[in-house]
């Protein structure tokens, strides 16, 4: 048995995938470009609107036998007629129309229809044979283009590979006419197809659809070659402003017009013969005024195994992100803060998995989820810049915002993407936000990484980047491991890189408007002073009836003070909520590793209680008395955590907190497999500080939370990629009494130089979306500082990375 194909397939392939005339028309440029030609014409010429047919049609339809033009005139009037049209053609129409009977006039108003409006695309390619027509443009899903791609040893970049490009038409208009010739052939070769046929009978089987290339004219020279698609009966309106706008808003951006490298698309656009300019050059004096920016290119270089074997290719995220602060925030000599972005592979696996990805696949083929992707992604790079409307328009010059906004209106709306220098769409188009950076931008405050802000792109290629493949809508690419990779790196740039950057100078802001409150109230406090000090002397040498005017300042100086002291104590206010705030997530991010401890108790719990019915004496008891003791101790250290009455600091055994907390985490390093090491000496038992007890449960809970996800990552990282199998994580924690002092180390990944600085940002995280909100080192840093203590990296080990956290009590 064998497929039985309908005809209508080809509308559904065609006029019913494609989503825009914009794109359209780009599918049928692609097929000029495959076909090698330097240059591509496009022609629409407009007499009667399709509006103006489909009303002029059912008018005599239901009008009287035969057709009084004056009457028909009346009805229409000019508007469905092109504005640009020929006078004396529309006149012509009039003319032959009036007094048809109404079958010939339909006939003759069908014809007036397809003849004198059409959309007509032209180039000078290779063209096609009538061999051609019949082997290959009739042929659906052809592979010549595809083997082109695959073969291509010139450097020509071929577009197109599924073969049904030239169904677009059909979203164009009902009917085609193909007139192609290849260089050598002596006539014109000839196709017409009218689509329309295939929408009447829906039972109809392709073969039914005829379609039979012809030999058109002689040439006059047989070295010319091409192609000239001619389509009618089109679908919809056209018109001046509707082209303008398609040759402007897509066509122009087809080609990258940010890339100085790139060379012109090489379109010549048409309506009713006047020339719409579809080139619009990218003014790149703006890009020296931008807020931020950031340029980051995922490598891959040949790797070398141990034995000198060639490996597996080096993976790494490598670039820059910077931002211009206001420039009362700005360091002196620095008005643009730069930083490099840095990052293996072991930290891509984490950073761009999904959160619910498993970390090992225990022993099924193809491998863990969390790894695949990104090698099969390939290289891409990546440019974006920032501009904050808002501060653009109170820094700059306001004569000059409107054109600003114009430019921004015109390039903004996200990253555009495009494969060998032409564009995939739909991104960065009005409607698309493929990146989710205003879902993220509605949520977050203060300055917003939104689209509509961001100006750039992104470059693949179809050589090195062959799993990003177009879905067959042309809306954007399929949803595959690579294309999740791809949007979860850029991502990461965005929010990660760049938007951790903003977030430092939004915390600088704060602390300098804290700095100048104080120094206000010293001003204002002096002041005030100073006011009554001079009043007073006043007071006494000024005559008797002027001592009221001293009265009334006096009185002034008392209304400015208390409103001050109004104003203070909102602001002391707000400081404290502040703290609350802080110490609210600390308490939430605690409750949040109790919560997950008590869901996997559960679960434990239940497969107990179903072993222990199984049989009386069974071990399964010793292991659920163990499950709910240490769950029971970690729920005793949310006791000192939890209550912002008791958050007072005290003389604190900092040992016995270590214990303790080491204790309750035992059944969770027995799980994971992670061997944990204590040194303290004897001396230790009596290593106390004055500090939040509870402030330093949540800095240990946090470092332990954190050394078992990336202990655990590194052992599938190691196990997954590169097959060692014998991994054995382990976690030290070490008293320095005399130089009161803890160490707390892992044997991870580590830490890498690039993101050193990073780590106590806020939102800032190398964990999956969904499992790291970049909150955990940030608050526990705010809580030492708030301690006396100061919780740092310690120095790097013999291969740079930082795998050892510092907290000094001195």
């Amino acid at each position: 048995m064998t497929f039985n194909v309908n005809a209508r397939v080809l509308l559904e392939l065609g006029g019913e995938l494609i989503s825009s005339d914009a794109i359209a028309l780009y599918e049928l440029i692609k097929n000029a470009k495959d076909a090698r030609s330097k240059n591509v014409i496009i022609k629409v010429n407009i007499a009667i609107t399709r509006s103006g047919f489909d009303s002029a049609k059912y008018f005599i339809k239901h009008g009287g036998s035969s057709v009084d033009a004056k009457k028909l005139k009346s009805r229409l009037g000019d508007k469905y007629f092109s504005p640009q049209a020929e006078r004396k053609l529309v006149d012509k129409f009039w003319d032959e129309i009036d007094g048809k009977m109404k079958n010939e006039a339909l006939v003759y108003l069908d014809d007036f229809y397809c003849n004198y409006s059409y959309i007509q695309i032209e180039d000078s390619g290779h063209g096609m044979s009538l061999e051609d027509l019949e082997l290959k443009f009739l042929t659906i899903g052809t592979s010549n283009r595809l083997k082109e791609k695959i073969n291509a040893s010139d450097g020509h970049i071929i577009l197109g590979e599924k073969g049904i490009g030239r169904l677009s038409t059909m979203r164009l208009g009902k009917r085609l006419q193909v007139t192609s010739s290849r260089s050598g052939d002596s006539n014109w070769s000839n196709l017409y197809l009218d689509w329309s046929k295939l929408e009447g009978d829906l039972e109809s089987k392709i073969d039914d659809f005829i379609a039979q290339p012809v030999e058109g004219q002689k040439k006059i020279s047989s070295d010319i070659s091409g192609t000239v698609l001619t389509i009618s009966n089109l679908i919809e309106d056209w018109s001046l402003e509707k082209l303008t706008l398609i040759a402007q808003r897509d066509i122009a951006k087809l080609k990258n017009p940010m890339d100085r490298l790139a060379k012109r698309l090489g379109v010549e656009i048409f309506y009713n013969d006047r020339e719409i300019k579809n080139y619009v050059s990218f003014d790149r004096t703006y890009l020296d005024q931008r807020h931020g920016y950031f340029e980051v290119e995922l490598q891959y270089k040949d790797g070398v195994s141990n034995d000198g074997e060639e490996g597996f290719p080096e993976i790494r995220l490598e670039g820059s992100v910077e931002f211009r602060p206001p420039e009362h925030l700005a360091i002196p000599g620095e008005p643009v803060h730069r930083e490099t972005v840095s990052l293996g592979l072991e930290e891509l696996t984490s950073r761009l998995a999904d959160g619910g990805a498993k970390l090992r696949n225990a022993g099924a083929a193809g491998g863990s989820e969390r790894f695949v992707g990104i090698r099969s992604l390939g290289p891409f790079k990546a440019t974006g810049y920032w501009f904050n409307r808002q501060r653009y328009k109170l820094e700059g010059d306001k004569a000059e915002y409107p054109e600003f906004k114009d430019w921004m209106d015109r390039w903004a709306g996200g990253l555009l993407l495009y494969r060998d220098g032409y564009r995939v769409y739909p991104y960065a188009t009005p409607d698309d936000d493929w990146l989710e950076l205003d879902k993220k931008a509605l949520s977050g405050r203060a300055y917003k990484l939104n689209r509509s802000q961001i100006v750039g792109y992104v470059d693949i290629t179809s050589h090195n980047n062959r799993c990003l493949q177009d879905q067959t809508n042309r809306q954007g690419l399929r949803d595959t491991p690579e294309k999740r990779a791809l949007v979860r790196c850029l991502q990461y740039v965005i929010w990660g890189e760049l938007g951790g950057l903003v977030k430092k100078y939004e915390e600088r802001t704060v602390k300098i408007a804290q700095t100048e409150f104080s120094e206000v109230d010293k001003t204002v406090k002096q002041k005030t002073k100073d006011a009554r000090k001079t009043l007073n002397a006043l007071a006494q040498t000024v005559p008797a009836d002027k001592q009221h005017e001293i009265m009334q300042i006096k009185q002034y100086c008392d209304e400015v003070e208390a409103a001050w002291a109004k104003a203070k104590t909102a602001l002391k206010k707000s400081e404290e909520q502040h703290d609350v705030y802080l110490h609210l997530a600390s308490v939430g991010l605690m409750l949040e590793f109790v919560v997950h401890e008590m869901t996997r108790t559960a679960k434990v719990t239940l497969d107990n209680i179903i072993s222990i019915r199984a049989q009386s004496n069974s071990p399964a008891i010793e292991s659920l008395f163990h499950q709910l003791k240490s769950l029971e101790k970690r729920l005793r250290i949310l006791d000192p955590v939890s209550t912002p009455g008791r958050q007072t600091k005290s003389n604190v055994n900092v040992r016995h907190v270590i214990e303790n907390i080491l204790e309750t985490h035992n059944s969770q390093f027995s799980r994971h497999k992670i061997k944990v090491e204590f040194i303290a000496s004897k001396e230790s038992s009596g290593f106390e500080a004055m500090l939040v007890e509870g402030f330093l449960y949540h800095i240990f809970e946090n470092l332990i939370t954190n050394s078992v996800y990336w202990l655990d990552h590194h052992r599938a990282f190691l196990s997954e990629e590169l097959n060692i199998q014998d991994f054995e994580a382990k976690i030290s924690v070490e008293l320095l009494v005399h130089e009161r002092r803890i160490l707390f180390s892992d044997n991870g990944m580590g830490i890498s130089p690039s993101i050193k600085s990073k780590i106590f940002t806020p939102l800032f995280t190398m964990k999956p979306n969904g499992l790291g909100r970049g909150m955990g080192l940030y608050i526990a840093n705010r809580l030492s500082e708030e301690s006396g203590m100061k919780l740092r990296l310690a120095p790097a080990d013999q291969d740079g990375q930082f795998r050892t956290f510092e907290i000094d009590f001195s």
